[in-house]
C-alpha cells in the first residue's frame, strides 16, 4: 500500500508493529514494487528489520548528552561565580579569601578536565580507536609518583593515603599514560565515596606471571545488586547517584586495562568499603624468571 500511495520503487519508513506478545516493537519498513514485464505495478513486497538495539542506543546517546551537559554546568557555574567574586573585588580582598577563591577555581577546573577526559576516552574506545603507545614502564615510579600527588588531597580531606608495596615490581609493557589514567580513576572513586576520615590503600602483590594493584577504601560500598554492572557505560548505582558523574570512569578503566590483556573486578560491601583489583600480566622476560 506504501509503494502504490507513493509510486516510488522502493519507500524506508520507521513504525512500530506488536508481536504476538503484544509487545510494541520499533522496525525499519522496507517497501518494494512489483512490476510485470510491462513495467504496470502489480503489487509490493514489504521486510521488517527490528531495531530495538538501534533506538536503544539512540535514547543511551540522548541520555548521555543530558547527563554531560548537566555534570559540566555545575563546576562551570562555580567557576563562574567565583571569577565575578574576584573581579567585583580586586582591591578590597585580603590574600587570604582570594587565595581560598583560587583554590576552589582550581578543584573545580580539575572536575571538569576529568569529566571531559573520560567522555573523549569512551568516545575513542566506542569509535575502536584507543591505540595504545606501549612502552617499557616502571609500576614503582608510576605508584610512587601517583602517591605523592594524591598526598596533599589526602591530607586535606582528611583521609589517610598508605602505600603498601613490599616488593619492587617488575617492569610491564604498557601505555602509561593510560594505565594512570586507570589509577586516577579508580583513586578518585575512592577519595569521593569515603566520607570524612578514613584510609584509603593501595596495595600491590605480583605472581609468576601477574602483577595486582589493589586500591581499598573505606567508604560507602557499592550494593550488591550493583556489583555486576559497575563497569557498564552509564551505569553509576544508588551510592553514586549523590555525587554527580556520569558514570564512564569504570567503564574507561575496565577497556583500557582489557586492552592491556590484563582484568579488573570489584569486591565491595554497603557500608564497609570497596575495594578494585587490576591485574597487568608481566611481560615475557619477566615470566620466565
Amino acid at each position: 500500500r506504501t509503494v502504490l500511495n507513493c509510486k516510488d520503487p522502493v519507500v524506508r519508513i520507521e513504525t512500530t508493529i506488536q508481536n504476538k506478545m503484544g509487545e510494541t516493537i520499533p522496525v525499519r519498513m522496507s517497501t518494494a514494487a512489483l512490476v510485470d514485464e510491462e513495467a504496470r505495478l502489480i503489487g509490493g513486497l514489504e521486510a521488517f528489520q527490528d531495531i530495538s538495539q538501534l533506538k536503544a542506543l539512540e535514547r543511551e546517546k540522548a541520555n548521555l548528552m543530558s547527563m554531560f551537559a548537566h555534570d559540566m554546568k555545575s563546576p562551570l557555574i562555580a567557576i563562574q561565580g567565583f571569577v565575578l567574586r574576584l573581579l567585583a573585588h580586586t582591591t578590597d580582598m585580603d590574600d587570604e579569601k582570594r587565595e581560598k577563591y583560587l583554590e576552589i577555581i582550581k578543584r573545580e577546573a580539575g572536575k571538569l578536565d576529568h569529566l571531559i577526559s573520560d567522555f573523549l576516552e569512551f568516545s575513542r574506545l566506542q569509535t575502536g580507536k584507543l591505540n595504545l603507545n606501549l612502552s617499557t614502564t616502571s609500576l614503582d615510579q608510576e605508584l610512587l609518583e601517583l602517591f605523592e600527588a594524591y598526598h596533599p588531597k589526602a591530607s586535606q580531606s582528611g583521609i589517610e593515603l598508605k602505600l603498601e608495596n613490599r616488593e619492587s615490581l617488575p617492569l610491564i609493557e604498557a601505555d602509561a599514560a593510560r594505565l594512570r589514567r586507570v589509577l586516577t580513576n579508580l583513586l578518585d572513586n575512592a577519595f569521593k565515596f569515603t566520607v570524612g576520615e578514613g584510609t584509603v590503600t593501595i596495595l600491590t602483590q605480583q605472581t609468576n606471571h601477574e602483577v595486582s594493584i589493589k586500591i581499598i577504601d573505606e567508604g560507602k560500598g557499592i550494593d550488591a545488586e550493583d556489583l555486576h554492572s559497575v563497569f557498564e557505560p552509564f551505569q553509576r548505582g544508588r551510592a553514586a547517584e549523590e555525587t554527580g558523574g556520569i558514570g564512564l570512569g569504570l567503564a574507561v578503566v575496565k577497556t583500557i586495562v582489557e586492552a592491556h590483556g590484563g582484568r579488573v573486578f570489584v569486591e565491595s560491601e554497603l557500608g564497609k568499603g570497596s575495594a578494585f583489583t587490576v591485574i597487568l600480566p608481566k611481560t615475557k622476560n619477566e615470566q620466565e624468571l
